[in-house]
């Protein structure tokens, strides 16, 4: 590619003129393998682009992470991998030229009808795009501060009828918050009383310990969501932000003055979690924002804090489905 052509360029003229001499090259892919085994995942990962798209409500240009995979019947010894590319760079050029770019959300399930609609060979294919997604907070005394968090956007696509069709998509959100220990504050608590029972009658060291903030120790915890459905999904990313954040004792801030951040320090010794804590609350207002997904609808829930007075990490994990956590809830 010539440096003038830019981020649009369209390569459909040059492989079509390649094809002639292509045909006459060995296509060491479509030979027969020794050891005839169909493999359901084939394909390329960490495959870097950058796209026109709509994210978060606004259109920019995003460098986006791709892991684009489809399967390969026993027939064949390998998968073309240069199909992969020209299916990506094609959307990712002509992203630069729609008057309305694809939405970040939809970017996933494109690549896989296409890759299907190039590899007349497969019927299956899987495509992950991960990306940063901007959001902004508010500090409790209302300073606006830009965030980020991890997204993974995922589709399944599969031949049906001679036709691709998306038969799955999937969302995973890693956020980064804070936890307050409950049983760190309750043992501060029991000490206190013991301590203060000495000098103040049992009423006045009640009072005392309900005026006074209670120390605990805190951690950095790294939460992440993960939903799976036949149904495409009618919520946004933000959504989902919200309901693991506000899951956790406090969320992060990148910019704290001192009163916001004396208002942080507070709710976080008041609002004190265990990852167990989390993870339940989690699902709970997933079942809530998602009533009208199948029961079917695949949920995994990770929260694992950096435990702060020992080396190892603390992990809580729930893999289910929406039809079995309504089961046990209610």
């Amino acid at each position: 590619m010539d440096k003038d052509e830019g981020l649009f360029f369209s390569n459909t003229e040059r492989i079509r003129a390649l094809k002639e001499r292509s045909s006459t090259l060995p296509d060491k892919h479509a030979e027969c393998p020794d050891i005839r085994i169909h493999l359901p995942i084939v394909g390329l990962s960490h495959l870097e682009k950058w796209f026109r798209v709509e994210i978060a409500g606004e259109i920019g240009i995003l460098k986006v992470d791709i892991e684009a995979t489809i399967d390969l019947p026993s027939t064949m010894r390998g998968f073309n991998i240069s199909r992969h590319n020209e299916v990506i760079d094609e959307i990712a050029a002509s992203s630069y030229v729609s008057e309305k770019p694809v939405s970040i959300e939809s970017l996933s399930g494109l690549i896989a009808q296409q890759l299907l609609m190039r590899h007349e060979y497969s019927m299956d294919s899987c495509v992950s795009v991960k990306t940063p997604y901007p959001y902004s907070h508010k500090t409790p005394n209302g300073i606006q501060t830009q965030q980020n968090c991890k997204v993974i956007f995922t589709a399944w696509g599969r031949r049906v009828e001679g036709n691709p069709v998306i038969i799955k998509h999937g969302i995973a959100v890693t956020v980064e918050s804070v936890l307050s220990c409950p049983l760190a504050r309750a043992m501060i608590q029991t000490d206190a009383k013991e301590t203060l029972s000495a000098e103040l009658t049992k009423h006045e060291v009640e009072k005392t310990l309900e005026l006074l903030p209670l120390g605990t120790h805190m951690e950095r915890c790294f939460s992440t969501l993960e939903i799976a459905s036949s149904t495409k999904f009618d919520f946004r990313v933000n959504h989902l932000i919200d309901i693991l954040e506000n899951a956790a004792s406090a969320p992060l801030f990148e910019l704290l003055k001192r009163p916001d951040e004396l208002e942080v320090v507070k709710t976080l010794l008041s609002k004190n979690r265990f990852v167990e804590d989390s993870t339940r609350e989690v699902a709970l207002n997933v079942l809530k924002l998602c009533h009208n997904l199948p029961k079917e609808t695949s949920l995994r829930i990770k929260f694992e804090s950096l435990f702060p007075l020992a080396k190892y990490h603390v992990v809580s994990v729930l893999d289910s489905n929406l039809g079995e956590i309504e089961k046990e809830i209610f």
